[in-house]
């Protein structure tokens, strides 16, 4: 503190409100320093000290309440006369009070500025200076989970591997975002070529929840290293299983598995006719969609995507065909005829309303029938839009 007394007056001033603000917390000298000078500097205009503590705020980008408070509280105290008439020891009080009121308003102002160029830069993947405003944050809050990921994080994508190994550790220790630290973790180990331990840590992130498709590993670069170590290999099954955890959990995603497979489309009054088209049915977004792939030797294809809603307990189908064809149904299982019962409403090209309800029959472990009829009279006659039995491919 006694570096601030080396200069002339008006540094002296501005050496002092800066020292004291990185002082605070450390030496109530700053207070002594500061009545000093304004003791010199008796007839001293105010937007001189104003000036001066504007340049302080902007240095901590608080531009706003710092000011505020310095002009309506500090400079009307200590320009008053009776404040000049106090009693010294009283006058050093009332200053102290005064200039510890301003600094926790420039402290509260610039911490909370910091923290905002600092997420918002990381948010922009502005990576040099999202890690820099991490870096001045966590001298002196280096218990900050936050900070300490994003601090990893931007490295990480700065190309700084070994300085991302302890932000990510740090993180890891406080307990914040375990799964995607470790996961950050292991991929930096994997650029190091610490392969033993990038493996550890990428098991670790699955057994904490981590999961991806092997699509997923195959575009991530990081793991190049390891991706042929038959560890790698056992892990990444296992993550892409996790994937599927969710719906292959609940009962009601399983209520169309019998529709899935490669199958043979007859009509279904002449089951033993030839087939007027193929369909796979298979699984989507780690179990959670059934998809159809329909296509006939005349060239109409057509795609369906099947999924159960947990929110509305309700399946929903969207089908779109190479005519541009598109429909939306919306239906239950039916537990008693083992069947899906999708139901759903259209507009025919003279935009005449049509409902339609389609179901696929579950009749064997190999045969499905689809029905599907619509309705031009809301539902008091049906016409057979399409009945086919499925057969499947053996």
């Amino acid at each position: 503190m006694m570096a601030c007394l080396s200069q002339g007056v008006f540094s002296l001033a501005e050496s002092a409100v800066s020292c004291f603000v990185f002082f605070f917390e450390k030496s109530f000298a700053a207070f002594y320093v500061v009545e000093k000078f304004l003791e010199r500097r008796k007839g001293a205009s105010p937007r001189r000290v104003l000036d001066l503590v504007r340049r302080l705020s902007y240095r901590y980008q608080a531009h706003n309440a710092p000011v505020e408070v310095f002009t309506k509280g500090i400079v009307p105290i200590v320009t008053h006369v009776q404040f000049r008439q106090m009693h010294p020891f009283i006058r050093f009080v009332a200053l102290g009070i005064t200039f510890a009121w301003f600094a926790i308003s420039v402290f509260a102002q610039a911490d909370s500025s910091l923290k905002s160029s600092a997420n918002t830069a990381f948010q922009q993947h502005r990576w040099q200076d999202a890690a820099r405003a991490y870096e001045i944050i966590l001298k002196t809050e280096n218990t900050n989970p936050m900070a300490w990921f994003r601090l990893g994080t931007s490295l990480h994508n700065l190309g700084k591997y070994k300085q991302a190994v302890k932000p990510y550790q740090e993180a890891i220790q406080h307990g914040f975002q375990n799964t995607t630290a470790t996961f950050r973790l292991a991929r930096v180990y994997a650029v190091l070529g610490h392969s033993y331990k990038a493996l550890n840590e990428l098991e670790r992130a699955v057994k904490l929840g981590f999961a991806t498709t092997i699509q997923g590993f195959d575009i991530e670069p990081d793991f190049d290293n390891i991706r042929k170590h038959p560890r790698f290999v056992e892990i990444t099954a296992a993550a892409q299983a996790r994937v599927c955890a969710v719906c292959d959990a609940q009962v009601e995603y399983h209520q169309l598995d019998f529709w899935l497979g490669q199958w043979d489309v007859r009509p279904y009054s002449a089951p033993n006719a030839l087939p007027i088209a193929r369909s796979v049915v298979e699984r989507a977004n780690g179990h959670c969609t059934i998809v159809e792939n329909y296509y006939t030797k005349a060239a109409y294809t057509g795609k369906s995507f099947n999924s159960y809603d947990a929110s509305t307990k309700k399946w929903r189908q969207f089908w779109n065909d190479n005519f541009g064809q598109i429909l939306q149904f919306e239906g239950e299982f039916d537990a008693k005829e083992n069947a899906l019962k999708y139901r759903s409403e259209s507009r025919n090209n003279q935009g005449q309303r049509i409902l339609n309800r389609m179901t696929f029959y579950n009749l064997s472990p190999n045969t499905v029938r689809q029905v599907w009829e619509t309705s031009a009279d809301d539902g008091l006659t049906w016409v057979s839009a399409f009945d086919g039995i499925y057969t499947r491919r053996i």
